[in-house]
């Protein structure tokens, strides 16, 4: 009985080995997967912070790009109003220039006929008033 007994003790001894090893064995396959999906979650934060990232600089691009046409537009608005001034101002400048020069003609037609009506008397156009 002994013998039988002492292989039942082996058994017993070789078959809790062999569980111990089977959960050793277990929390190794279980430790892997815990860092493997972990490793993964990090990956994921990873790519979604350089992808936040990136949206962000683009934002930023854009935002520079807005900003830049509408300084540009405002620019061209000003140039326009400005030129728009300057060329009504050059216009109001001829039209006195016109009319200053006609004014002028007209006094020296007048002066003429007065000087005119002087020296000989009676011009044909103060007949023709009379």
């Amino acid at each position: 009985m002994c013998g039988v007994a002492a292989a039942i003790g082996i058994g017993s001894a070789i078959l809790g080995i062999a569980s111990q090893y089977m959960a050793y064995q277990q929390a190794v396959a279980d430790t892997e997967f815990y860092n493997a999906e972990r490793k993964l979650q990090w990956q994921g934060a990873t790519l979604q912070a350089e992808s936040n990232r990136a949206t962000e600089n683009i934002r930023g691009l854009m935002n520079d790009n807005y900003q830049d046409q509408v300084r540009d537009l405002a620019d061209l608005a000003f140039e326009s109003e400005s030129t728009g001034i300057t060329v009504f101002q050059q216009q109001e400048q001829i039209k006195a220039a016109q009319e200053k020069r006609e004014a002028t003609i007209e006094s020296w037609k007048v002066k003429g006929k007065i000087k005119a009506g002087g020296r000989i008397g009676l011009t044909a156009d103060s007949l023709l008033n009379d």
